[in-house]
């Protein structure tokens, strides 16, 4: 997928950290067809990469660019902060004195706050080293370039290989030749091989394709994305079509 000069690349954990991986966006620096060297725009979820960090990436069999390397990370200092679950009136009114200071604040999920001082000037670091937290709140991680690169070590897996896109079973469905994707604008190759592994992968997503509800898969596919379901409206009738029995 890709936006003006901006790409999704993908990042892959390792079995034991509990989530497949991640498609962060990323800008293209030095590349071509086949990868190169990306500029991450995304924090991540599960591992301390932030905006600014260079990785390098291939083309696999899926048409998909992966993350292989870790090319470069940048200088700063990221504070993990462990706070009250449940307490948004709490935690925002924090996050947005953090941004007016100037730090990057990412909030993967309930609980837990990521506060990033990249080109921050040096007095504002020891000012946020020093800060005074709220009751409840913990410093549980600060990481330098080199502690990243450590922690980012034991959670990617920079050897992923994935496995060439082919059609589900003997369903002959292939979604490149589906012209209702391109009558939705869904034209990008990238775009055609997510859908391609979706419908090899759950029936269900084969089955709504062939009901010909291919706006409700794209639907799915936007849920399945998002890093925070809250986030998200509540669903007024299923998305996807149950396969039929044997």
């Amino acid at each position: 997928m890709t936006s003006g000069d901006k790409v999704t690349i993908h990042l892959a954990y390792k079995p034991d950290v509990g989530l497949a991986g991640e498609w962060p966006w990323a800008t293209p620096l030095e590349t071509d067809d086949r990868g190169g060297i990306y500029r991450l725009e995304n924090f991540l979820m599960m591992t301390p990469l932030v905006v600014g960090d260079l990785v390098r990436c291939e083309r696999g069999a899926d048409s998909r660019l992966h993350v292989v390397q870790l090319v470069g990370l940048a200088h700063g200092l990221l504070l993990g902060v462990k706070h009250p679950r449940d307490s948004e009136a709490a935690v925002r009114p924090v996050a947005l004195a953090l941004d007016a200071a100037g730090f990057w604040v990412n909030r993967p999920r309930d609980g837990f706050l990521q506060v990033w001082a990249g080109a921050t000037p040096p007095h504002l670091v020891t000012d946020l080293i020093a800060r005074d937290w709220p009751d409840g709140w913990e410093v549980v991680e600060r990481l330098d370039h080199l502690g990243r690169r450590i922690v980012i070590g034991e959670y990617i897996d920079l050897d992923f290989r994935p496995r060439p896109l082919v059609p589900a079973g003997d369903s002959g469905y292939w979604a490149a030749e589906d012209p209702a994707w391109s009558r939705l604008g869904i034209t990008d190759p990238a775009r055609l091989a997510r859908v391609q592994t979706l419908a090899a992968r759950d029936p269900r997503v084969l089955a709504t394709i062939r009901a010909g509800r291919h706006a409700d898969v794209l639907e799915f596919i936007t849920r399945i994305s998002v890093g925070d379901p809250r986030l998200l409206p509540p669903l007024t009738r299923p998305l996807l079509v149950d396969p039929p029995g044997p």
